[in-house]
């Protein structure tokens, strides 16, 4: 491996591990706990990055703050303050997860956003962009609400929810019906 930086390709090989690869590749003298600390420090630097540019005003009012920033919000720890391989292998695994998720970049937020209005409109709902905040808050509701113990509470995305072959289009309806404080029919769903 490299002595400076490591190539776009080499760390998206190291991301493909999980925890107890990475420590079978260290194991097995495949990599160093050297190496994987530059490698951390190099998708760390990455992740940071983005983060920043998640947590900036603009795309804050555009999309929220996604679960992503929430829970890395204090960002992911220097490598001088992480204790052991275990806990550096700990942090590779948690940034590599960040960094190959769709919710990490902007584009991938657009697309996140895109895909959710589209579903949601095929369904039946009349939203459009400026109503996708609402929608996330929506989901926060809805995951902590009776109708959510139908569905994979850890589904990241309105679509993968709503696209599952649990998903009833009705419990959805009522769900956001209540949620709006609106009886059944009134709120803002088209009808059929």
């Amino acid at each position: 491996m490299p002595k400076n930086k490591f190539s776009a390709a080499e760390i998206e090989r190291i991301q493909m591990y999980n925890y107890q690869q990475l420590g079978e590749a260290v194991s097995s003298g495949e990599m160093s706990v050297k190496d994987l600390r530059r490698a951390y420090t190099q998708m760390r630097d990455i992740a940071v990055k983005r983060l920043k540019r998640l947590e900036t005003e603009k795309n804050v009012k555009q999309f929220g703050r996604p679960n992503l920033y929430i829970n890395n919000g204090e960002y992911f720890r220097k490598t001088k303050n992480l204790v052991g391989e275990s806990e550096l292998l700990r942090e590779i695994a948690d940034v590599s997860k960040f960094l190959k998720s769709k919710k990490s970049t902007i584009s991938g937020l657009k697309e996140v956003r895109e895909n959710t209005l589209e579903t949601l409109q095929e369904a039946g709902f009349n939203v459009d962009k400026s109503d996708y905040l609402n929608i996330i808050k929506f989901m926060k509701w809805f995951k902590a609400s009776e109708f959510s113990k139908r569905y994979d509470s850890d589904s990241p995305v309105v679509a993968e929810i709503f696209n599952s072959e649990k998903a009833n289009p009705e419990d959805w309806r009522r769900a956001f019906n209540e949620y709006s404080g609106h009886e059944t029919g009134s709120a803002p769903v088209r009808q059929y």
